[in-house]
Protein backbone atom coordinates (compact mmCIF):
# COMPACT_ATOMS: atom_id res chain seq x y z
CA UNK A 1 0.00 0.00 0.00
CA UNK A 2 1.45 3.16 -1.39
CA UNK A 3 0.98 6.62 1.04
CA UNK A 4 1.78 9.49 0.12
CA UNK A 5 2.91 12.25 2.05
CA UNK A 6 3.60 16.01 1.67
CA UNK A 7 6.35 17.27 0.39
CA UNK A 8 6.81 20.14 3.03
CA UNK A 9 6.48 17.56 5.48
CA UNK A 10 10.14 15.89 3.94
CA UNK A 11 12.39 18.96 4.16
CA UNK A 12 14.40 17.14 6.85
CA UNK A 13 14.59 13.97 4.75
CA UNK A 14 17.86 13.98 3.16
CA UNK A 15 17.54 11.01 1.39
CA UNK A 16 14.62 12.66 -0.66
CA UNK A 17 12.87 9.80 -0.28
CA UNK A 18 8.68 11.14 -0.42
CA UNK A 19 7.31 8.28 -0.46
CA UNK A 20 6.52 5.59 2.26
CA UNK A 21 5.80 1.99 1.88
CA UNK A 22 4.02 0.07 4.35
CA UNK A 23 5.04 -3.82 3.58
CA UNK A 24 2.85 -6.75 3.90
CA UNK A 25 4.89 -9.61 5.83
CA UNK A 26 7.71 -10.75 8.13
CA UNK A 27 10.01 -7.52 8.31
CA UNK A 28 13.51 -8.65 7.99
CA UNK A 29 16.07 -8.03 10.66
CA UNK A 30 19.35 -6.04 9.83
CA UNK A 31 21.23 -9.15 10.78
CA UNK A 32 19.24 -10.89 8.00
CA UNK A 33 19.92 -8.11 6.08
CA UNK A 34 23.66 -8.42 6.46
CA UNK A 35 23.88 -11.93 6.49
CA UNK A 36 22.04 -11.70 3.00
CA UNK A 37 24.43 -9.19 1.25
CA UNK A 38 27.11 -11.62 2.64
CA UNK A 39 25.93 -14.37 0.59
CA UNK A 40 25.53 -12.55 -2.09
CA UNK A 41 29.11 -11.27 -2.07
CA UNK A 42 30.42 -15.14 -2.78
CA UNK A 43 28.39 -15.32 -5.63
CA UNK A 44 30.03 -15.96 -9.08
CA UNK A 45 29.28 -13.89 -11.46
CA UNK A 46 28.37 -11.22 -8.84
CA UNK A 47 25.00 -9.95 -9.13
CA UNK A 48 25.42 -6.14 -8.38
CA UNK A 49 22.00 -4.82 -9.53
CA UNK A 50 20.75 -7.59 -7.01
CA UNK A 51 22.90 -5.84 -4.16
CA UNK A 52 22.06 -2.69 -5.50
CA UNK A 53 18.32 -3.90 -4.56
CA UNK A 54 19.02 -5.18 -1.49
CA UNK A 55 20.53 -1.95 0.10
CA UNK A 56 17.56 0.16 -1.15
CA UNK A 57 15.07 -2.21 0.56
CA UNK A 58 17.28 -2.16 3.16
CA UNK A 59 17.46 1.35 3.79
CA UNK A 60 14.26 2.89 1.92
CA UNK A 61 11.82 0.22 2.88
CA UNK A 62 12.22 -0.98 5.95
CA UNK A 63 13.67 2.38 7.00
CA UNK A 64 16.55 0.83 8.52
CA UNK A 65 19.35 2.84 10.00
CA UNK A 66 22.16 1.27 8.57
CA UNK A 67 25.13 -0.27 10.84
CA UNK A 68 28.97 0.46 9.37
CA UNK A 69 29.33 -3.18 8.82
CA UNK A 70 26.89 -2.91 6.20
CA UNK A 71 28.64 -0.01 4.46
CA UNK A 72 31.71 -1.67 4.77
CA UNK A 73 30.26 -4.73 2.68
CA UNK A 74 28.70 -2.19 0.26
CA UNK A 75 31.91 -1.00 -0.52
CA UNK A 76 33.54 -4.21 -0.66
CA UNK A 77 30.93 -4.83 -3.70
CA UNK A 78 31.61 -1.41 -5.34
CA UNK A 79 35.64 -2.58 -5.39
CA UNK A 80 34.74 -6.00 -7.17
CA UNK A 81 32.58 -4.31 -10.09
CA UNK A 82 34.84 -1.22 -10.07
CA UNK A 83 31.60 1.07 -9.38
CA UNK A 84 33.56 4.48 -8.38
CA UNK A 85 30.35 6.34 -8.87
CA UNK A 86 28.15 4.12 -6.16
CA UNK A 87 31.08 3.98 -3.88
CA UNK A 88 31.28 7.73 -3.64
CA UNK A 89 27.56 7.89 -2.95
CA UNK A 90 27.61 5.71 -0.11
CA UNK A 91 30.45 7.04 1.73
CA UNK A 92 28.94 10.36 0.88
CA UNK A 93 25.68 9.01 2.63
CA UNK A 94 27.76 7.82 5.71
CA UNK A 95 28.98 10.81 6.31
CA UNK A 96 25.89 12.79 6.09
CA UNK A 97 24.79 10.17 9.03
CA UNK A 98 28.03 11.48 10.85
CA UNK A 99 29.38 7.42 11.15
CA UNK A 100 32.57 7.06 11.62
CA UNK A 101 34.57 4.94 8.68
CA UNK A 102 36.78 2.40 9.17
CA UNK A 103 40.20 1.16 7.85
CA UNK A 104 38.28 -1.41 5.72
CA UNK A 105 35.94 0.63 4.60
CA UNK A 106 38.86 3.47 3.24
CA UNK A 107 40.93 0.24 1.20
CA UNK A 108 38.06 -0.82 0.08
CA UNK A 109 36.96 2.33 -1.24
CA UNK A 110 40.57 3.35 -2.64
CA UNK A 111 39.74 -0.55 -4.31
CA UNK A 112 36.77 0.73 -6.11
CA UNK A 113 38.37 3.71 -7.98
CA UNK A 114 41.95 1.46 -8.96
CA UNK A 115 39.17 -0.92 -10.60
CA UNK A 116 36.77 1.46 -11.74
CA UNK A 117 35.01 -0.10 -15.06
CA UNK A 118 33.84 3.19 -15.91
CA UNK A 119 35.82 6.84 -16.84
CA UNK A 120 39.52 6.56 -15.43
CA UNK A 121 38.78 10.72 -15.07
CA UNK A 122 35.94 10.54 -12.99
CA UNK A 123 37.86 7.52 -10.80
CA UNK A 124 41.13 9.75 -10.87
CA UNK A 125 39.22 12.99 -9.64
CA UNK A 126 37.24 11.50 -7.16
CA UNK A 127 40.91 9.55 -5.46
CA UNK A 128 42.55 12.60 -5.63
CA UNK A 129 39.28 14.38 -4.05
CA UNK A 130 39.22 11.12 -1.33
CA UNK A 131 42.72 11.26 -0.28
CA UNK A 132 42.58 14.95 0.40
CA UNK A 133 39.50 14.83 2.46
CA UNK A 134 40.64 11.78 4.12
CA UNK A 135 44.33 13.74 4.88
CA UNK A 136 42.59 16.76 5.97
CA UNK A 137 40.27 14.89 8.75
CA UNK A 138 43.84 13.49 10.02
CA UNK A 139 43.65 10.08 8.13
CA UNK A 140 46.82 8.70 8.57
CA UNK A 141 47.13 5.96 5.82
CA UNK A 142 48.54 2.33 6.37
CA UNK A 143 50.81 0.56 4.24
CA UNK A 144 47.95 -1.55 2.72
CA UNK A 145 46.25 1.64 1.97
CA UNK A 146 49.08 3.28 0.62
CA UNK A 147 49.93 0.33 -2.04
CA UNK A 148 46.12 0.49 -3.04
CA UNK A 149 46.61 4.26 -3.49
CA UNK A 150 49.67 3.20 -5.37
CA UNK A 151 48.06 0.72 -7.39
CA UNK A 152 44.61 3.69 -8.03
CA UNK A 153 47.21 5.89 -9.37
CA UNK A 154 48.74 3.92 -11.66
CA UNK A 155 46.00 1.85 -13.15
CA UNK A 156 44.49 5.19 -14.01
CA UNK A 157 47.41 6.47 -15.56
CA UNK A 158 48.53 8.84 -12.95
CA UNK A 159 51.92 7.69 -13.11
CA UNK A 160 53.05 11.00 -11.27
CA UNK A 161 51.26 10.41 -8.77
CA UNK A 162 51.73 7.36 -8.00
CA UNK A 163 55.71 7.80 -7.54
CA UNK A 164 55.43 10.82 -5.52
CA UNK A 165 52.48 8.64 -3.20
CA UNK A 166 55.40 5.76 -3.02
CA UNK A 167 58.21 8.65 -1.95
CA UNK A 168 55.28 9.66 0.69
CA UNK A 169 55.20 5.97 1.63
CA UNK A 170 58.71 5.60 2.24
CA UNK A 171 59.22 9.37 4.40
CA UNK A 172 56.00 7.47 6.30
CA UNK A 173 58.16 4.80 7.61
CA UNK A 174 57.09 2.47 5.04
CA UNK A 175 59.27 0.01 2.99
CA UNK A 176 57.72 -0.79 -0.63
CA UNK A 177 56.98 -4.75 -0.84
CA UNK A 178 56.22 -6.93 -4.11
CA UNK A 179 52.50 -5.61 -4.07
CA UNK A 180 53.96 -2.13 -4.12
CA UNK A 181 56.21 -2.57 -7.49
CA UNK A 182 53.10 -4.73 -9.02
CA UNK A 183 50.58 -2.20 -8.81
CA UNK A 184 53.40 0.04 -10.66
CA UNK A 185 54.48 -2.76 -12.82
CA UNK A 186 50.09 -3.00 -13.46
CA UNK A 187 50.16 0.44 -14.87
CA UNK A 188 53.02 0.46 -16.51
CA UNK A 189 51.58 -2.85 -18.53
CA UNK A 190 48.34 -0.42 -19.01
CA UNK A 191 49.91 1.48 -21.29
CA UNK A 192 50.60 -0.37 -24.39
CA UNK A 193 52.22 2.90 -26.23
CA UNK A 194 55.33 3.68 -23.84
CA UNK A 195 54.59 0.96 -20.76
CA UNK A 196 58.07 -0.57 -21.26
CA UNK A 197 59.86 2.65 -20.67
CA UNK A 198 58.13 2.57 -17.14
CA UNK A 199 58.16 -0.91 -16.26
CA UNK A 200 62.25 -0.64 -17.10
CA UNK A 201 62.13 2.54 -14.63
CA UNK A 202 59.90 0.61 -11.47
CA UNK A 203 62.14 -2.62 -12.17
CA UNK A 204 65.48 -0.71 -11.40
CA UNK A 205 63.93 0.21 -8.27
CA UNK A 206 63.06 -2.88 -7.19
CA UNK A 207 66.54 -4.16 -7.73
CA UNK A 208 68.37 -1.12 -6.40
CA UNK A 209 66.25 -1.58 -3.39
CA UNK A 210 68.40 -4.87 -2.49
CA UNK A 211 65.26 -6.98 -1.82
CA UNK A 212 65.36 -10.56 -2.99
CA UNK A 213 62.81 -9.98 -6.26
CA UNK A 214 59.41 -12.22 -5.92
CA UNK A 215 58.06 -13.99 -8.93
CA UNK A 216 55.16 -11.68 -9.15
CA UNK A 217 57.21 -8.34 -9.89
CA UNK A 218 59.49 -10.68 -12.44
CA UNK A 219 56.81 -12.02 -14.04
CA UNK A 220 55.00 -8.55 -14.24
CA UNK A 221 57.81 -6.96 -15.88
CA UNK A 222 58.24 -9.68 -18.64
CA UNK A 223 54.88 -9.23 -19.34
CA UNK A 224 55.50 -5.51 -19.77
CA UNK A 225 58.89 -6.41 -22.30
CA UNK A 226 56.16 -8.74 -24.46
CA UNK A 227 52.97 -6.38 -24.66
CA UNK A 228 54.55 -3.05 -24.46
CA UNK A 229 56.43 -0.26 -26.45
CA UNK A 230 58.90 2.21 -26.07
CA UNK A 231 58.65 5.78 -27.27
CA UNK A 232 61.44 7.02 -29.73
CA UNK A 233 61.93 10.02 -27.14
CA UNK A 234 62.46 7.20 -24.02
CA UNK A 235 64.51 5.10 -26.77
CA UNK A 236 67.10 8.12 -26.73
CA UNK A 237 67.24 8.64 -23.52
CA UNK A 238 67.97 4.95 -22.18
CA UNK A 239 70.42 4.65 -25.22
CA UNK A 240 72.54 7.44 -23.40
CA UNK A 241 75.65 6.19 -22.10
CA UNK A 242 75.92 5.33 -18.36
CA UNK A 243 77.98 3.52 -16.05
CA UNK A 244 74.93 1.58 -13.83
CA UNK A 245 75.52 -1.84 -14.64
CA UNK A 246 72.64 -3.02 -13.14
CA UNK A 247 70.58 -0.46 -16.37
CA UNK A 248 73.44 -1.80 -19.11
CA UNK A 249 71.97 -5.45 -18.32
CA UNK A 250 68.80 -4.48 -18.33
CA UNK A 251 68.72 -2.70 -21.37
CA UNK A 252 70.75 -4.85 -23.19
CA UNK A 253 68.61 -7.43 -22.62
CA UNK A 254 65.28 -5.36 -23.16
CA UNK A 255 66.48 -4.92 -26.95
CA UNK A 256 68.66 -7.73 -27.45
CA UNK A 257 65.69 -9.81 -26.47
CA UNK A 258 63.11 -8.83 -27.20
CA UNK A 259 61.65 -11.25 -29.10
CA UNK A 260 63.14 -14.50 -27.03
CA UNK A 261 61.09 -14.02 -23.69
CA UNK A 262 62.84 -17.18 -22.30
CA UNK A 263 66.33 -16.02 -22.66
CA UNK A 264 65.57 -12.37 -21.25
CA UNK A 265 64.18 -14.86 -18.22
CA UNK A 266 67.31 -16.32 -17.67
CA UNK A 267 69.49 -13.28 -18.28
CA UNK A 268 67.43 -10.99 -15.51
CA UNK A 269 67.41 -14.24 -13.07
CA UNK A 270 70.77 -14.64 -13.42
CA UNK A 271 71.64 -11.19 -12.71
CA UNK A 272 69.15 -10.67 -10.00
CA UNK A 273 70.88 -13.57 -8.23
CA UNK A 274 74.50 -12.01 -8.44
CA UNK A 275 73.18 -8.92 -7.08
CA UNK A 276 71.72 -10.67 -4.11
CA UNK A 277 74.11 -12.77 -3.39
CA UNK A 278 76.79 -9.86 -3.26
CA UNK A 279 74.52 -7.82 -0.99
CA UNK A 280 74.54 -11.01 1.41
CA UNK A 281 78.08 -11.11 1.49
CA UNK A 282 78.18 -7.72 2.35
Amino acid sequence: VKIPLKSEQLEDDKDEYDEMFIKRGVKKSPDAYYRMLKEYLKEKPLNFAKIIAHHEEYIYEDRYIPEVKFYTLMFKACAMVGNTPKAIELFNDLKLRNMKITQASITLLLNSCAHSSGSKEYSLKKLIELRDQLQLNGHQFNDIQYNCLIKSFAMLDDKKSALSTLTEMESKGYSPNKYTYSALLKGAINDHHAGLYYAREYFIKIISSGNQIDILPFNLFLRAVRDCQLESKHVEQIMKPKNNNETLFLDDAIFSQKKNMKLLAGKLKNQTSIKHKMASAN
